[in-house]
């Protein structure tokens, strides 16, 4: 059965072919275990650790670490245990210990390591490494991802925009068949979903050929209707289901030309949930 790491075992985690950095556990409290990233200095095993700090992409901190609470899993390698030097562990701090200490100091919050997943640990262990060898290659990365980061919100704000032109030029008929909480199936009572879309049918089937303001008050007296739902087969309405609803809500509004303002002042000021 595998258990937790031994105070001052070491670890080897090869972060480029052939390049191994270190992780050391410094410290122990009940069935937590403190690992920090780790420099040796000197042959196994009369050696020496230097703890190593974080400062990948605006990281400042003097110790890359948490404290973890299983076994240490593949790609990590056990190097065996090497004794703990007289305060070594002194060097960190548990998040408990912390808060129970009765004087708090900018030295003792700077011991302080999170409680951690060892998959953490060896994300931040790599980045760390092609940071202080790689950095120009990473930046480039970064710069890359970002790019296609911006392009897939304005190809998702065009897309959104194309669908609002077709829907504003095909008008609320074109929402007659229009399935607004099919996503709900499973999560939401069958019940409640029939009662919603319902509600949602009925106000698209009267809205055809009604003015904008007209939509509007129809609209308020939907949300109304919403507002009586909440509660109702046993489920009330979370954050999610409140922005699903006022979405649909929404849509309709949109495909009878109720402008923003005149939404949040007359609609979506009548909810309740």
């Amino acid at each position: 059965m595998s258990k937790l790491p031994e105070q001052g075992e070491v670890f080897a985690l090869e972060v480029s072919k052939g390049v191994d950095v270190l992780f050391r556990v410094v410290a122990a409290l009940g069935k937590t275990r403190c690992v920090v990233m780790t420099k040796q200095v000197g042959p196994l095993p009369h050696d020496s650790f230097e703890v190593q700090p974080i400062a990948h992409h605006g990281w400042n901190r003097p110790m890359l670490g948490g404290w973890v609470s299983e076994p240490a899993p593949p790609p990590l390698r056990s190097l065996g245990v090497v004794p703990l030097r007289p305060g070594e562990s002194d060097q960190v701090l548990h998040p408990e210990t912390w808060v129970k200490l009765p004087k708090k100091t900018a030295g003792l919050s700077h011991k302080v390591l999170p409680l951690c997943a060892w998959e953490l640990l060896v994300r931040d262990a790599r980045l760390q490494w092609r940071w202080d060898h790689q950095r120009e290659q990473v930046l480039a990365e970064d710069a890359k991802a970002e790019r296609e980061k911006k392009n897939a919100f304005e190809a998702a704000i065009a897309a959104q925009g194309k669908r609002r032109a077709t829907l504003q030029k095909k008008g609320v008929a074109s929402l007659k068949r229009k399935r607004f909480f099919a996503a709900w199936k499973g999560a939401v009572p069958g019940a409640l979903i029939k009662e919603a879309e319902g509600a949602l049918r009925d106000a698209v089937l009267s809205l055809e050929g009604k003015s904008p303001a007209q939509a509007a008050r129809r609209l308020a007296s939907l949300v109304r209707a919403f507002n009586k739902m909440d509660g109702r087969h046993g489920r009330r309405f979370d954050t999610a289901d409140a922005e699903d609803i006022m979405d649909a809500v929404g849509t309709v509004a949109f495909a009878c030309g109720v402008e923003d303002a005149v939404f949040d002042e007359v609609i979506d000021a009548v909810r309740e949930f």
